[in-house]
This record gives structure tokens, C-alpha cells and sequence, in this order.
């Protein structure tokens, strides 16, 4: 297992979100090559495009610091300021923060500026 998330699965348990996931218990040796292949970490490349992450420090189901390791992953491999880092307050697992017309108006400009897109 990769070291950066090791500390973020809440149980080694056969029944965890995490085994159900890869079909079996995430700590067995058996299930390395399953659990290295869903790890997105492991699929980042210099032509990774240009990420804007957003997070709720508050999110019950999965810990920000997640997306802070991806952030970090991804500028080390493509240099830095390809991928970004927003922490939302308060915004749980999703909903109206995301989804407001501001946060969708910041994250088209985001797409606009790093893809070129002229409207």
C-alpha cells in the first residue's frame, strides 16, 4: 500500500468502504496489485492536465488531506501551480457549496484560463 494514504483508511476490516471496493481486505498481501492499480496516485504523469481541487476540511467521508497529497503529487511531477488546492468552509461531502453559482462561475473561469477557452 502506499505509504502517503496508509494512515487515511479508518479500518482494516474485510467489510470497510475500502475492501468493498477492491473485493477483499486492503492490508491482505494478496490485494497489493488491486489496491495499486485504484490509487489514483499512481497514475499521475508530466502530462497531467491542469487540476483545480476542492476539498471541505469539515468532509466526513473522506479526510481533505487526500487532495492535498494528489495537489502535491501532481505539481512535483508536472511542476508547480498545475494543480490547485481549494479548501471550502463547511462544505461536508458536497452540495450547495459546490454547487453554487459563484463556486461553478470560479471553476469555468478556471477551465477557461488554463485550457484557453475563449468564449
Amino acid at each position: 500500500m502506499n505509504p502517503d494514504v496508509r494512515y487515511m483508511f479508518q479500518s482494516n476490516s474485510p467489510t470497510s468502504p475500502e475492501a468493498t471496493y477492491i473485493g477483499g481486505q486492503i492490508t491482505l498481501p494478496a490485494n497489493a496489485a488491486i489496491l495499486a492499480k485504484s490509487n489514483p496516485l499512481n497514475y499521475i504523469t508530466v502530462n497531467t492536465p491542469p487540476i483545480l481541487m476542492q476539498h471541505a476540511k469539515n468532509d466526513n467521508l473522506v479526510p481533505w488531506q487526500q487532495s492535498q497529497i494528489m495537489v502535491d503529487k501532481i505539481n512535483e511531477a508536472c511542476g508547480p501551480g498545475r494543480a490547485e488546492l481549494e479548501l471550502i468552509p463547511n462544505g461536508g461531502h458536497g452540495g450547495s457549496p459546490f454547487n453554487s453559482a459563484s463556486n461553478l462561475n470560479k471553476i469555468f473561469s478556471y477551465l477557461d484560463e488554463k485550457l484557453d477557452i475563449q468564449r
